[in-house]
C-alpha cells in the first residue's frame, strides 16, 4: 500500500505533527501534488516579517504565485518585540509594498511592531504605509500594535465591522473625532493594554468601544490618580477582568473608584501582584482591600498570582492573614456561586525550600470556606533556576 492511498484525513495528521517545522514542510511540498497543498497551508498561514531580506523574498514569491494569498491568516511585521525604529523607516517603502500584495488575503490577524523599547510616534509612518495598513485593518478580527505611541483612535474607523480582539504593547491611542449618533460601535470582545496612559481611556470610548467581554491590563504604570478605568470596567458586557502586575495600591485605587464596585455580569477575575516583605506588606493589605470592595454577584472564578521575589520567613507570613479574610469574605458574598478560587505563590527560592514556605502560608492562609473551592500553590516562578 502506498502512503498516497491513505485517506486524507490521516495524511493531514501526519502533516500537522510538522507544524512549526519549516524545513520538513518545505522538503514535503517537493515529494508529491497531494502533500504540496496541506503543507503550503502551514507554512503560510502565519508570517512574519522582521528583515529586509525575507520581505524582498515575499514579494517575489506572492508576484510569481498570488495562490499563496488563499493560505495567509495571521500576518506579524517587526515580529514579537519590535526590530528597532531604524528598521521600520528603513523599509518603509518595501512594506507598503509588501502589504498591498496581500491586502486581498483573508486576515483574520495582524501584528504590527515599531519599538518596543522606545515607542515611536505613529505620525512618523509614511502616508502610502497608512493607507495599507487602513485597508488591512478593515478585514482583520484581531489587531496587535507594540511600540507606537498617539495613535489617532479614527484609525479603527475601519474596523467597526469586523475586529473583535485589540492588543497594544507598549502603544497609546489619542482622542479622535466621537462616533456620531447612529454609526456603528467598536463591538470588542477582548481588549489588552500594556502601560494605559492618561487620555487614553477617553479615546478608547469616544471610538464607541463599550461591549467588552474580556479586559486584560498588564503593568499599569500611570500614578492613580491619573486614569479612571470605570468607563471600561462598567461594560454591561464584560464577564472577564485580568489586572496583571498591577501594582496594589493602584488595584485599590480604582476599586474606591467604583471602577471594581457592581460588576453584575463579571464571571472570572484574575490578579497578578507582588508580595512586599514585612509583617504588615502594603500590597497584600491594598490587594485584600480591593477584593473586599469587590460586588459581584455571578462571580464564578477568582484567579490570584503573588510575586514572591524573595525567600518569607518567620513574621512575613502575618501579612497573609488580612488576604485570608478578605478571601472569606469574597467567598461569603458569592453566596456559593463562586466555584473556583486558585492562590498561587511564586516564589524565587530553592525547591527543597518550597515545602517550608507551603506550610508557613497554609498555617496563614485560614480558609473557612468549601475545601472544593480553594487551590492554594507554591512554585517557583517560570524559567527560575536554582543558581543559590
Amino acid at each position: 500500500m502506498l502512503f498516497t492511498d491513505l485517506p486524507l484525513d490521516i495524511l493531514e495528521l501526519v502533516i500537522r505533527s510538522f507544524i512549526g517545522d519549516f524545513a520538513t514542510l518545505k522538503s514535503l511540498t517537493l515529494v508529491c501534488r497531494l502533500f504540496r497543498d496541506p503543507c503550503q497551508q502551514h507554512i503560510f498561514r502565519f508570517v512574519t516579517v522582521d528583515d529586509t531580506a525575507r520581505c524582498c523574498r515575499l514579494i517575489d514569491g506572492l508576484r510569481s504565485n498570488p495562490t499563496f494569498l488563499r493560505h495567509v491568516q495571521r500576518i506579524c511585521v517587526g515580529g514579537n518585540q519590535g526590530p528597532g525604529a531604524s528598521w521600520l523607516f528603513e523599509n518603509m517603502d518595501v512594506i507598503t509594498e509588501f502589504l498591498n500584495l496581500i491586502s486581498e488575503a483573508r486576515l483574520i490577524h495582524f501584528s504590527l511592531s515599531g519599538d518596543n523599547i522606545i515607542p515611536i510616534s505613529w505620525a512618523q509612518l509614511s502616508s502610502p504605509l497608512k493607507e495599507e495598513l487602513s485597508k488591512i485593518f478593515a478585514k482583520i478580527k484581531s489587531l496587535q500594535l507594540i511600540g507606537f505611541y498617539d495613535i489617532p483612535i479614527d484609525i479603527l474607523t475601519p474596523c467597526h465591522k469586523n475586529i473583535t480582539d485589540l492588543d497594544l504593547l507598549n502603544s497609546n491611542f489619542v482622542q479622535g473625532s466621537a462616533v456620531t449618533p447612529g454609526s456603528p460601535r467598536l463591538r470588542l470582545h477582548y481588549l489588552k493594554i500594556f502601560t494605559i496612559t492618561p487620555g487614553m481611556v477617553e479615546a478608547l470610548i469616544s471610538s464607541g468601544i463599550l461591549d467588552l467581554s474580556q479586559l486584560e491590563l498588564l503593568d499599569f504604570g500611570s500614578g492613580p490618580a491619573e486614569v479612571d478605568l470605570s468607563p471600561l470596567v462598567q461594560s454591561r458586557e464584560l464577564r472577564g477582568l485580568h489586572l496583571k502586575w498591577l501594582t496594589p495600591n493602584i488595584i485599590l485605587d480604582q476599586a474606591q473608584k467604583s471602577s471594581l464596585r457592581s460588576l453584575n455580569h463579571l464571571k472570572t477575575l484574575e490578579i497578578s501582584t507582588r508580595w512586599k516583605r514585612g509583617r504588615t506588606s502594603p500590597n497584600l493589605k491594598c490587594l485584600a482591600d480591593a477584593l473586599s470592595t469587590l460586588e459581584s454577584p455571578h462571580l464564578t472564578t477568582v484567579l490570584v498570582t503573588v510575586a514572591v521575589p524573595f525567600i518569607p520567613v518567620g513574621g512575613d507570613f502575618v501579612s497573609l492573614e488580612v488576604l485570608s479574610v478578605a478571601l472569606d469574605q469574597l467567598h461569603q458574598r458569592s453566596g456559593g456561586r463562586l466555584k473556583t478560587l486558585d492562590l498561587t505563590f511564586e516564589v524565587s527560592s530553592p525547591a527543597d525550600k518550597l515545602e517550608e514556605i507551603q506550610q508557613g502560608i497554609n498555617d496563614r492562609i485560614q480558609w473557612k470556606g468549601d475545601s472544593k473551592v480553594l487551590s492554594l500553590t507554591v512554585a517557583q516562578p517560570p524559567g527560575f533556576e536554582d543558581d543559590f
